[in-house]
């Protein structure tokens, strides 16, 4: 279903694969809307328990697209790269997850969600963020379930 890598040496072990989407900045979600078109879009994001996790208004375009076609791609590149003089070649690191998003309807789950996202971007808010979560949280979580991930490093080719 999903393609193989084609170049093996650059395969990243599952572990690895994993602590990039944890600890990844930010990546890109890749939807189809309604008009056929492509769209991605840069998020934030929260990585447990096999779920990518990004809060977003409860209404705009990335939802009417994940709504007309849930499948989705999300992909998060680490921030070194490194560009081989001389050799017109760059080294890199990055994650394709693929699977399913869906909005998160149950509350405790998504106070979990919230509260990963600001341990990861913004932990000096925790008490903030705890007296949101107890109102009535009006952002919306979404979150890809998992289904397959790939990893690929450049780096792996130890030339560096």
């Amino acid at each position: 279903m999903f393609p193989e890598l084609k170049k093996k040496k650059y395969q990243m072990a599952q572990e690895d694969a994993d602590r990039l989407l944890k600890d990844g900045v930010y990546g890109v979600l890749s939807l189809l809307g309604e008009n056929d078109y492509c769209y991605g879009v840069p998020l934030h994001h929260a990585y447990e328990n096999g779920c990518i996790y990004f809060h977003c208004a409860p209404a705009g375009f990335k939802l009417d697209a994940a709504r007309h076609h849930p499948r989705a791609c999300y992909t998060v590149v680490d921030q070194k790269l490194v560009i081989l003089e001389g050799e017109r070649d760059t080294r890199y690191t990055s994650v394709c997850a693929f699977g399913t998003v869906s909005r998160v309807e149950d509350r405790a789950e998504k106070a979990r969600a919230l509260r990963a996202l600001i341990e990861k971007y913004d932990p000096k808010s925790r008490e903030w963020n705890e007296e949101y979560i107890s109102g009535p949280m009006p952002v919306d979580i979404w979150k890809l379930q998992v289904e397959h991930r790939e990893g690929k490093s450049s780096f792996l080719e130890g030339d560096l």
